[in-house]
């Protein structure tokens, strides 16, 4: 048996490279190891004189392919492999590519055109001619006809649900109802549930696109029915939201509720309520849907001004819940948002405490979601002393959090915190405490975001202004123009790597 059991002859790499593409990933295809045995296997075919040129010729596309996983070009494989057998799509295909890497669309669409003609039933031309077409109709086209070659590969369906959701978002929501229209809905409903069918580990995106075509569909029911009852399209949405809720897992509850909502939430009150109450009949109190529907019914009665009703609500639910779970504590930031308008900052401060508490044992991805985040709970108790001119009890807050962020390697959180705790020394009348926090961030090295330091020097420069210190508020002002723009989300980081062309 081979090492890694990597048959390079079994792999199909034009699937591979399309699934790559659609995912947007961009980690190696194969491993180092995978990589030089398949390399191995290509050359032995290549260099065997004895051996079918066709598959020789294959060995050579296989290898340019290879090749190019790793942002190498090599033509000359490609040139060999017309050589032992001209002609044969999957060069003529590759050649296409090879061009389109050189930014030779001309030449590229001229050799994805006669890889088509050479062969209509080579499916991949068709994809790489959609790729490169501008006109809505012929991309639609190719990738259709692509699907018919292909019927079991998911990749065709990607590419084309891309272009209707293009279309859609042209669309107004609000002139839905045409009969071109519903048609062209249910055309993307079809798309996604062929996509569900062939890509279960992508369910939950899929069921939740096809949720919102039936969404749609509901709506221009209900237009023709003054809203009132439930429509086969609201209920085949109402069943899409179901299964959505049933696939997601306990540690992604937020985005369910998020997405849930959003849906709901372009549905007809009425159809959405009895939706969710029936949810809530129908599940046991200790399933992850019942609460996940209690909290979507607490959201609608929050939106509607019924806040008793929602905190009621909130409240069922963190005491069925185990302490220090996500939920339970999702619950009690809502509940601290509404005590927090009605201005019952005590309870607030309570339930922002219990996710002080309970927060940091999460695990840190998880962290980073504003309901659960242990940081924001001690800011938002910040605020609420500092709303209630309580700046001491504000001051320690930023305080413990920058003694929980010791170590940490989320650095704007910790320049954040001591701009804001520098802040609320000023309005304590604390100077020479906020020129210590503002100078610890320009010092320190940890702006993390590019206008933290920028921030703390303007800051600085008008603590100097305010004492008559002009020589410091001046050489400050010259440091501070001197600085260099950041590039706080790594966006150079995302400009494609190059191709290498190898002799």
């Amino acid at each position: 048996m081979r090492r890694n059991d990597m048959d390079l002859f079994a792999i199909d790499f034009d699937e591979k490279i399309w699934e790559n593409y659609f995912s947007h990933s961009e980690g190696s295809l194969f491993s180092d190891e995978e990589f030089a045995d398949m390399t191995t296997q290509a050359d032995a075919v290549i260099n065997n004189e004895k051996e079918d040129p066709k598959r020789r010729a294959e060995a050579c596309v296989k290898k340019f392919q290879l090749l190019e996983t790793r942002y190498k070009l090599a033509p000359k494989l490609l040139d060999k492999a017309q050589e032992l057998y001209p002609d044969m799509p999957q060069t003529l295909t590759n050649i296409g590519r090879f061009y389109m890497h050189t930014k030779k669309r001309k030449k590229a669409l001229e050799y994805f055109n006669k890889a088509a003609a050479t062969d209509p039933q080579y499916p991949y031309a068709w994809l790489e001619k959609a790729k490169i077409e501008n006109d809505y109709k012929d991309k639609l086209n190719f990738y259709t006809e692509f699907i018919k070659l292909k019927p079991d590969s998911k990749i065709g369906y990607e590419g084309r649900s891309r272009l209707y959701e293009d279309k859609l978002s042209d669309l107004d929501p609000r002139e839905y109802g045409t009969t071109s229209d519903e048609r062209f809905i249910r055309t993307i409903k079809h798309n996604y549930s062929e996509l569900i069918r062939l890509d279960p580990s992508n369910r939950k995106h899929y069921y939740a696109r096809r949720a919102e075509m039936n969404v749609i569909l509901s709506q221009i029911d209900c237009s023709q029915t003054d809203g009132m009852g439930i429509t086969s399209a609201s209920d085949d949405a109402i069943s899409d939201i179901g299964n959505l809720m049933l696939l997601y897992l306990t540690n992604d509850d937020y985005n369910c509720i998020n997405i849930v909502d959003n849906l709901l939430s372009k549905m007809s009150e009425y159809i959405s309520v009895e939706s969710i109450t029936d949810i809530i009949d129908r599940k046991p109190s200790d399933s992850v849907v019942y609460l996940i529907a209690q909290i979507l019914l607490a959201i609608k009665y929050e939106r509607s001004d019924s806040h008793e009703k929602a905190i009621e609500i909130y409240s069922k639910v963190i005491s069925l819940m185990k302490d220090g779970d996500e939920l339970q504590l999702y619950c009690f930031y809502n509940r601290a948002r509404i005590y927090y308008r009605k201005k019952k900052f005590e309870k607030a401060l309570d339930d922002y405490a219990m996710i002080v508490k309970y927060g940091s044992f999460l695990p840190k991805e998880r962290r980073q979601s504003l309901q659960c985040s242990p940081y924001f709970a001690r800011e938002n108790r910040a605020n609420i002393y500092s709303k209630t001119n309580n700046f001491t009890d504000a001051i320690n807050e930023y305080t413990l959090l920058l003694e929980e962020l010791d170590n940490t390697d989320e650095k704007y959180l910790v320049s954040g915190a001591y701009l804001k705790r520098a802040g609320l020394y000023l309005k304590n009348n604390e100077s020479d405490k906020a020129l210590a926090d503002y100078s610890t961030v320009i010092n320190s090295g940890i702006s993390g975001l590019s206008n933290s330091v920028k921030e703390a020097y303007a800051a600085r420069i008008d603590i100097y202004k305010t004492r008559g210190e002009m020589d410091k508020a001046f050489a400050d002002y010259i440091k501070m123009s001197e600085l260099k723009e950041e590039d706080p989300f790594g966006l150079v980081d995302l400009v494609p790597p190059k191709f290498e062309i190898l002799d």
